[in-house]
């Protein structure tokens, strides 16, 4: 599903069409979920929605305890990407309850870094530097890197937010790090351009050009095209602040940069 999401939900149907054949109702959950993410991936939140809502009435009748904790967090990150902040969180924390639950360390330290993120974005940054923090600390103590890359990026746009520069950079370069253990390419990147962030604020441009260039290397790499024109438009804004106008207008034809921080889910 990172790869390829057409592939994924081809894939999903046949195994959905042979669940249903045999009547195997934990096999047609696990599909239909996996058809919910499809459609989550496109932008199609209440298609996604209505998928997740029927996977959550078969989790009920199925009496399965890990699936309502998946299909709950599932439906989390719709309401907040539908801004229904309250709501996302009292379906986190519900999640959180199942993964307790059936004692899944990796699903709680999951839920817990969406938590954190639901409460960054009602401006709650207290609560968010906490709840990533016990994230962090589950993910580090079980060794599950995917979720602790998650929490360090997501600590480091705290402090960042909080312009807390050395310690945003301190958890920025331990995503960077874990992304790169994972040869996660995707948040490679991000951690590329959110170092280039911290250091285009404190106006220490040498270091903020080297890392844009990183991030631009790797967009160029994959052919992320809206990648290569942010990263072209934050050069251009790095000569402008330089009082370099001909360089930036070589660079780019825009001069403005994105600087809203999306954290991780």
């Amino acid at each position: 599903i990172d790869i390829n999401v057409d592939s994924t939900e081809k894939y999903a149907i046949i195994g959905l069409n042979i669940a249903n054949k045999h009547s195997d109702k934990k096999s047609i959950l696990k599909t239909k979920n996996l058809l919910g993410n499809c459609e989550q991936r496109r932008g199609n939140l209440d298609e996604s929605m209505q998928i997740y809502l029927e996977v959550k009435d078969l989790a009920i009748e199925l009496n399965d305890d890990k699936g309502m904790a998946i299909v709950l967090n599932n439906i989390g990150i719709i309401y907040t990407n539908k801004g229904e902040y309250s709501t996302a969180l009292e379906s986190y924390l519900e999640a959180i309850d199942y993964e307790k639950k059936v004692g899944d360390s990796v699903g709680l330290a999951e839920g817990l870094n969406n938590v954190g993120v639901v409460h960054y974005y009602m401006g709650d940054m207290s609560n968010t530097l906490v709840y990533l923090k016990k994230s962090a600390e589950i993910s580090k103590s079980i060794g599950d890197k995917r979720v602790l890359k998650k929490a360090y990026i997501n600590i480091g746009a705290i402090h960042r937010y909080n312009k807390e520069y050395e310690e945003a950079l301190d958890f920025y370069t331990r995503g960077l790090k874990t992304s790169i253990e994972l040869d996660d390419h995707s948040e490679i990147t991000v951690c590329y351009h959110n170092i280039a962030e911290v250091y285009a604020e404190q106006k220490r441009f040498a270091e903020a050009h080297t890392y844009y260039n990183k991030a631009l290397e790797f967009h160029q790499k994959f052919g992320n095209k809206r990648g290569i024109a942010l990263e072209y438009a934050n050069i251009g804004s790095l000569f402008m602040a330089q009082n370099m106008d001909d360089k930036a207008e070589a660079v780019s034809y825009t001069h403005l940069r994105a600087h809203e921080t999306v954290l991780d889910l």
